[in-house]
């Protein structure tokens, strides 16, 4: 309801139909709400109600039409409470007068809708009792029909719609060797540099906020200068190149506009008189629309909405940016019920992304943790994806083969904070243009004779190379995931193989030794290298808070775990 009248989310109007029928029978509506009706929260809308009795079947027809007719006149939102009650309890077994006697004993008597409405009309003498019967002999035929067709497990013409029609046509169910294959989402540094120097471009009466202008100007310089390509820059050419490829891109969550940590600055206002200029959607004629809106603050009600779009929308890539990580905490219902189940469950297949403000800054338990552990443990059957990634050129081929691929997935990314202005997270534009997306990122540093491997996944693998070149350790590789699941086996074994002398592999991460990737890691790390090699881990002790809530305890406890790594 709150989403209602907000940009973004706008439907032209839903019609809401409460099922007011005591459905927590155990609890009596005084203990279940604060208002008279379920449906008065409407009021803040100033939406009409209609309230019917679902005895009246005419009524109840006539009601529908109206509100229907509403929603198409104004736009708006509109309710019908149904006010009926519920015969059974939850199952066969419950006995819903241990908590209700006495208004059971009164539904225990009373006729069904539809044996009342047969009456009505043998008495109007509107149909005899015979057909009355036929009518509801030919009702019950066409669910019996419908089971049996269920039951054995077969579609029959005209019953059952492929899940790959219409939109979805020319889509398929991905297969484990699709993880294995480079996703070809690669472009020509032609098409990147018209878009780099579109996306730092203003009009001439345009006046963007003063300290905005040299972002822009850099943004501009970065791809036409061909490296050190930062963060943002390389998210909006990922953007900028589906939408000049035709690929519509919607984008919503809190201040995703400017980014929680201003480094996207999407949408621009002028400075003088508040007006909006969006660079990525005045690239080229003809190209295809960012839409990106800023969003209420309720995490599950926005997701839920996002994910909706996305399992509707194959052609389209649809994000959803959580201001912290953490907040994905309150749309845990949509994570677990719909996107990573949903495609098992109902063959509903969804392409949405989670973009996950994740790492321990020093911030407190609050700001750290995007619960990495959460989304691996519902990992199986190529049901998701979940990446860690550290190159902007990384995500941006991550988010392009979101709709490049002839399949849909949900994509969860542990987005960075400190890499997106970090000097060595940057990629040079060969990286967008001829290399695709690596699951794996191999030791850039040429190692060679390694005695250990450290393996690790996100901003992590900075602090230890930095370490590691002021030591000047030569020993030590560092190997990154960068995506966690589908599990790199593929793209490891010849890693492993390369460092066949290092028989000491270390995981090593930033977060607590209950949470991140280390258990998840753990299982299959274990299958892959062998009795002759000793797998450990270096990291924070088991904690119930995901990262401490003192500063200077996190810079002590991350130089601890960088010089375990490398000793």
């Amino acid at each position: 309801m709150q989403l209602s009248q907000v940009p973004g989310y706008v439907t032209g109007g839903s019609i809401h139909i409460t099922v007011n029928n005591q459905i927590g029978f155990t609890t009596s509506p005084i203990d279940a709400r604060s208002t008279v009706y379920s449906s008065d929260l409407m009021k803040m809308l100033d939406c009409p109600v209609f309230h019917v009795n679902g005895d009246h079947i005419e009524s109840v027809i006539f009601v529908a039409q109206l509100a229907a007719r509403f929603r198409q006149e104004f736009r708006r939102d509109v309710m019908i409470d149904l006010v009926c009650y519920r015969k059974y309890g939850h199952n066969e077994g419950d006995e819903p007068s241990f908590t209700q006697p006495l208004m059971y004993k009164i539904i225990k008597g009373h006729p069904s809708p539809r044996e009342l409405y047969a009456k009505k009309l043998i008495e109007e003498a509107t149909m005899t009792e015979a057909e009355v019967q036929a009518v509801l002999d030919f009702a019950n035929g066409k669910l019996q029909a419908a089971y049996e067709i269920t039951k054995a497990g077969k579609a029959d013409e005209g019953h059952n719609v492929s899940v790959f029609d219409r939109v979805w046509k020319g889509l398929r169910h991905a297969t484990a060797d699709d993880f294995r294959q480079p996703s070809g989402t690669e472009v020509d540094e032609r098409i990147l540099r018209a878009i780099g120097k579109k996306i730092g471009q203003v009009p001439a009466t345009f006046a963007p906020h003063p300290k905005l202008v040299r972002l822009l100007e850099g943004r501009a310089q970065q791809v036409e200068r061909g490296d050190a390509i930062d963060w943002g820059t390389g998210e909006a050419l990922a953007y900028g190149s589906l939408l000049w490829e035709g690929t519509h891109v919607r984008m919503s969550g809190q201040d995703v506009e400017r980014g929680t940590f201003t480094h996207r600055h999407a949408v621009l206002y002028d400075f003088n008189s508040g007006q909006k200029f969006t660079p990525l959607n005045n690239l080229k004629e003809g190209q295809a629309k960012l839409s990106i809106y800023n969003s209420v603050l309720s995490e599950a009600a926005v997701l839920g909405f996002e994910f909706g779009y996305s399992s509707s929308d194959a052609n389209s890539l649809v994000i959803w940016e959580a201001q912290f990580g953490d907040f994905a905490n309150g749309a845990q219902a949509i994570i677990d019920q719909f996107i990573s189940s949903s495609e098992t469950k109902w063959q509903r297949m969804n392409a949405v992304v989670l973009l996950l403000p994740h790492g321990l800054e020093g911030q407190g338990p609050e700001h750290s943790s995007a619960r990495l552990e959460r989304f691996l443990q519902l990992c199986s059957e190529y049901n998701i994806q979940v990446c860690n990634l550290t190159t902007p050129a990384q995500i941006f081929h991550a988010l392009r083969r979101q709709v490049r691929r002839p399949f849909r997935k949900p994509l969860v990314i542990m987005s960075p904070k400190s890499l997106l202005r970090h000097p060595e997270a940057v990629s040079r534009l060969s990286e967008f243009s001829a290399m695709p997306f690596r699951e794996v990122i191999d030791d850039p540093a040429g190692v060679t004779g390694a005695r250990k491997i450290v393996l690790c996944s996100g901003k992590i693998y900075y602090e230890i190379d930095q370490v590691r070149r002021e030591r000047k350790v030569l020993d030590v590789a560092i190997v990154r995931i960068e995506q966690l699941y589908p599990w790199p086996g593929t793209q490891l074994e010849p890693i492993f193989k390369k460092y066949a002398a290092a028989k000491d592999v270390v995981w090593t991460q930033e977060e607590p030794k209950n949470m991140g990737a280390w258990q998840f890691a753990r299982d299959w790390l274990g299958e892959m290298l062998g009795a002759d090699r000793r797998l450990s881990y270096v990291g924070r002790v088991a904690s119930a808070a995901p990262a401490s809530g003192s500063e200077k305890a996190h810079q002590k406890e991350q130089h601890r775990i960088v010089e375990e790594a490398l000793k």
